[in-house]
């Protein structure tokens, strides 16, 4: 074998003693981290509304149910705690889909949140409100849940969450 074609041949396998090559598996993706409940707010902005310090954060895992996804994170101290879910893909419109995911009939609206808003107090005595703003082609539907008298607190957390959907 000729010197030439010897040294491309090691040149091609690696073998050259040089750097290696740059991969194309080293380039960084463009797109936006993924999206995680706990991303939406933060455990200060909870222990602050609700005058609960020392709250932490747990992300749930993420339920995936085909086209939509549901991501969820607990904020808790003690027997305090407040559930953010988000619903990912959803294809209804926002009022609709709120309405699907209002778990009680009499559910009432809640203003000032954006988009639209449906409250109510579960049967464990909650408060619930739960919101859907349309975003590209989908509908992201959020559902804030807490200690029972604090809607306007949670609608307040709501509109945070919001801004960030």
């Amino acid at each position: 074998m000729s010197v030439p074609v010897l040294l491309t041949a090691l040149l091609a396998t690696g073998c050259g003693g040089g750097k290696p090559a740059p991969s194309n598996l080293a380039v960084k993706p463009t797109f936006p981290a993924p999206l995680t409940a706990c991303s939406l707010l933060s455990e200060q902005q909870v222990a602050s509304a609700f005058g609960a310090a020392g709250v932490k954060a747990e992300e749930q895992q993420v339920t995936d149910l085909g086209e939509k996804k549901v991501h969820g994170c607990a904020y808790r101290r003690g027997s305090f705690v407040v559930v953010v879910t988000l619903i990912t893909g959803v294809e209804a419109e926002p009022e609709d889909a709120v309405r699907d995911n209002a778990r009680d009939p009499q559910a009432s609206p809640v203003n000032g949140v954006g988009g639209y808003a449906l409250g109510y107090r579960s049967a464990l005595g909650q408060e619930i409100v739960v919101s859907g703003v349309r975003r590209a082609e989908e509908t992201r539907v959020t559902t804030i849940s807490g200690p029972g008298g604090s809607q306007d607190k949670l609608a307040a957390l709501l509109r945070d969450i919001l801004t960030k959907l």
